[in-house]
C-alpha cells in the first residue's frame, strides 16, 4: 500500500501504515523498512514500532496520572485511618473513669469492649454516610476521568465501606485492650 506523504500532511498529521503479521514486532519493522527501501528509495520512513508500544506511549501520561492519584488516595486513606485510630483512642482514654466505675458496679470486660466498639461504629457510620453523600456528588466532577467504572458502581462503594469497616475494627483493637486494663480500684481511689 502506498500513498504520497503530502496527502497525509493535512493538519500536520503523518500517514500511518499498519502491518499485521505473525512475526515478532522487531522483525516486522525490519522487513517493512527493507521492502520500502527497495521499492521506493526516495520515500522517507519514520520509526517503525509495534502497536502495543504505540499504545503504551499514548497512555503513558494517563498511567502516570493514575499512579499519582492512587498514591495520593493511599496516603489519604492511611491518614484517615490514623486519625480514626487517634479519635477512638482518645475517646477511650477520656472514658477511663467511666469504665472503672462500670467495672466496679459489675460490668464485664466484654461490656467495656462493646462500649468501645459501639462508639467506633457510631463514628464510622457517620463518616460513611457523609462520605457516600459527598462521593455521589463529587463523582460528577471526575466522571470523565473514570475508565472501566461507572460513577455509581456499587462494587466500588461496597469495597470502600468494607475497607473502612476493617480499619475501624483494627482501630478499636488497641483502645479496647487498653480499656480492659482499667482497674476499678485504681480509678475509684483517684476520685
Amino acid at each position: 500500500m502506498y500513498q504520497p506523504f503530502a496527502q497525509f500532511r493535512s493538519g500536520g498529521t503523518r500517514g500511518v501504515y499498519m502491518i499485521k503479521s505473525t512475526l515478532p514486532a522487531r522483525r516486522v519493522g525490519e522487513v517493512a523498512t527493507a521492502t520500502a527501501a527497495r521499492t521506493a528509495k526516495a520515500v522517507p520512513l519514520s520509526l517503525a514500532r509495534s502497536l502495543t508500544s504505540g499504545i503504551d506511549r499514548e497512555l503513558s501520561e494517563q498511567r502516570v496520572f493514575a499512579w499519582m492519584l492512587s498514591l495520593l488516595g493511599t496516603l489519604g486513606f492511611a491518614l484517615a485511618a490514623l486519625g480514626l485510630y487517634g479519635l477512638i483512642a482518645q475517646a477511650t482514654i477520656e472514658r477511663r473513669r467511666e469504665f472503672g466505675i462500670r467495672l466496679a458496679l459489675g460490668a464485664s470486660r466484654g461490656d467495656i469492649v462493646r462500649l468501645v466498639a459501639r462508639h467506633a461504629l457510631m463514628v464510622s457510620s457517620l463518616g460513611v454516610a457523609i462520605g457516600l453523600c459527598l462521593s455521589y456528588f463529587g463523582t460528577r466532577v471526575i466522571q470523565s476521568m473514570l475508565y472501566g467504572v461507572s460513577r455509581l458502581d456499587p462494587v466500588v462503594y461496597m469495597a470502600a465501606v468494607a475497607t473502612l469497616t476493617v480499619v475501624v475494627a483494627l482501630a478499636c483493637f488497641g483502645p479496647a485492650l487498653r480499656a480492659l486494663r482499667v482497674q476499678a480500684v485504681e480509678v475509684l481511689r483517684s476520685e
